[in-house]
C-alpha cells in the first residue's frame, strides 16, 4: 500500500526535492546529500531492477570502476580504515545517484519540464534570500557565526551548476536571449558571495557553451584532447613549471592569499605524486598526517608589497584539484579513469545541437572548473548535487535519442 502511495505521488516528491536543492543550501550548505538520499531511496522502491540496467551503461560503469579501484586501495593505503569508510560512502552515493536517475527516467517529458521549472523557481527563491540577507546586513551569517565563504560557498557552487538544467525550461518557454540573460543575472548574484569560483565557473560555462552552440563537434573533440593532455600531464607539469620562483612571479600580479596558498599546495602535492605515481597513497589519504601533515612556512606579497607568512599544512584536507587528488590517492589508474569519465561526458553531449549542447557543455565546464580549483572531489554534498543536476539534464533529452547515445 505504501509503495503504491509513493508511486502515485512520485512526481510531486521529485518537484519538492528539486525545488529545495538551492534554498535549503542557503540554510544548510551540505543538504544536497539528504535530498539525493530521499530521491535515491524512492528510485530504488519504484524502479527496482531498472537500476541495474543503468549501471551497465558506459559512464556509470566507469564511475563504478573508479570507486571500486578506490576500494581496492585499502590494501596499500596509508590509512586502510579511512579509505574503506570513504569507499562505502562513495558506493552509497553512487547507488543513490543511479536510482535517482532511474526515477527521473520513468517520468513523462511534461513532468521533467515541470521538474526543471521547480529548479528554476528554487534558484529565484534563493536569489531573494540572498538579497534579503544582503539588505539586512547578513543576519544568517551573524546567527551562525560564519563568514560569507563558510556560509554560502557550497550554495554558490550549487547554483553555478543548477542554472544550466533550469535554462532548459526557460528556453522551452521563451528563447535563447532569456537564457543568456538569466545566466548572466546569476553571475551578478554570485558576486555577492565570497566564492569567486562560482561566478568564474558560470562565466566559463557561458563562453564555452556558446562556442559549442555553433560547433558542437569541434568543442567536444577539443575538450577531449585537452582533457587527456591536462589530466595525465598535470602533476608532472606542475612539478617542473610551478617552482617557488614562478609562484613569486605570479604573486607580483595576483595578491590573493588563498590563490597563492593554493599554488604552494599544488606544488607540494605534485612532489608527493612523483614519489608514488603508480598506485597512489590510498583513497582519502590526502588528509593523512603522514602524507601532508608537515607544517609549511610559505610567503606571499600584498599589493602594498608587505610580506605575509603562509603557515599551513602541506596538504590542508585535500589538494583542491580533482586530477591531482586522483593522482595522489589512486595513482595512474585513478587518473586514467577520471580522464575517461570526462571523455565519455563530452562524447555524449556532442551528439546534440542547439540549446541542448549549449546547456550540456556549460554544465560540464562549470562543474569541472569547480572540481579543478576549489573542492575535494569526494565531498558528499558536491557529488550529490552533481548527480541530481546531471540526471535532470539527461532526463530532459528525447528518450529514444538519449538511450541510443548512451549505448
Amino acid at each position: 500500500m505504501s509503495e503504491c502511495l509513493l508511486a502515485k505521488y512520485q512526481s510531486k516528491i521529485i518537484f519538492v526535492l528539486v525545488f529545495l536543492l538551492c534554498p535549503l543550501s542557503f540554510f544548510v550548505p551540505r543538504s544536497a546529500t539528504w535530498l539525493l538520499t530521499i530521491g535515491g531511496l524512492l528510485g530504488i522502491i519504484i524502479c527496482k531492477s531498472k537500476v541495474l540496467k543503468i549501471v551497465k551503461l558506459p559512464f556509470p560503469l566507469t564511475a563504478l570502476a573508479l570507486i571500486v579501484w578506490g576500494g581496492l586501495s585499502i590494501f596499500w593505503s596509508l590509512d586502510p580504515r579511512v579509505s574503506f569508510m570513504l569507499f562505502i560512502r562513495l558506493f552509497s552515493i553512487y547507488i543513490l545517484g543511479i536510482s535517482w536517475y532511474s526515477l527521473l527516467k520513468v517520468q513523462s517529458q511534461d513532468d521533467i519540464q515541470t521538474t526543471q521549472f521547480y529548479l528554476f523557481l528554487g534558484i529565484i527563491v534563493t536569489f531573494v534570500l540572498l538579497i534579503i540577507d544582503y539588505l539586512f546586513s547578513h543576519p544568517w551569517q551573524i546567527l551562525t557565526f560564519k563568514t560569507s565563504a563558510k556560509a554560502f560557498a557550497p550554495l554558490a557552487l550549487t547554483i553555478s551548476m543548477a542554472v544550466w538544467p533550469a535554462t532548459q525550461w526557460l528556453h522551452a518557454q521563451y528563447n535563447s536571449f532569456v537564457v543568456i540573460l538569466f545566466a548572466l543575472s546569476a553571475v551578478l548574484f554570485l558576486l555577492f558571495i565570497d566564492c569567486d569560483t562560482a561566478p568564474i565557473g558560470l562565466m566559463s560555462g557561458i563562453f564555452v557553451g556558446g562556442l559549442a552552440y555553433f560547433s558542437p563537434k569541434f568543442v567536444s573533440r577539443s575538450g577531449q584532447f585537452l582533457t587527456v593532455i591536462l589530466i595525465l600531464s598535470l602533476p608532472f607539469a606542475i612539478h617542473s613549471l610551478l617552482t617557488f620562483e614562478r609562484i613569486h612571479q605570479i604573486n607580483n600580479f595576483v595578491h590573493n592569499f588563498s590563490h597563492i596558498h593554493r599554488l604552494y599546495v599544488w606544488q607540494n602535492v605534485s612532489e608527493k605524486i612523483q614519489q608514488n605515481w603508480i598506485k597512489g597513497y590510498g583513497l582519502d589519504t590526502s588528509r593523512n598526517e603522514a602524507l601532508g601533515g608537515e607544517k609549511m612556512h610559505w610567503t606571499m606579497t600584498t599589493k602594498e608589497e608587505e610580506l605575509v607568512p603562509i603557515n599551513s599544512k602541506a596538504i590542508p584536507m585535500h589538494p583542491h584539484n580533482a586530477p591531482l587528488q586522483w593522482w595522489l590517492e589512486l595513482g595512474i589508474i585513478g587518473a586514467l579513469l577520471g580522464t575517461l569519465l570526462n571523455i565519455q561526458s563530452l562524447s555524449f553531449i556532442s551528439h546534440y545541437k542547439g540549446i541542448t549542447v549549449f546547456t550540456g557543455i556549460s554544465l560540464f565546464v562549470s562543474s569541472n572548473f569547480i572540481a579543478w580549483v576549489n573542492l575535494g572531489f569526494w565531498q558528499s554534498w558536491w557529488l550529490a548535487a552533481l548527480w541530481i543536476l546531471a540526471s535532470i539534464f539527461i532526463s530532459s533529452l528525447p528518450k529514444e535519442e538519449s538511450e541510443t547515445h548512451q549505448n
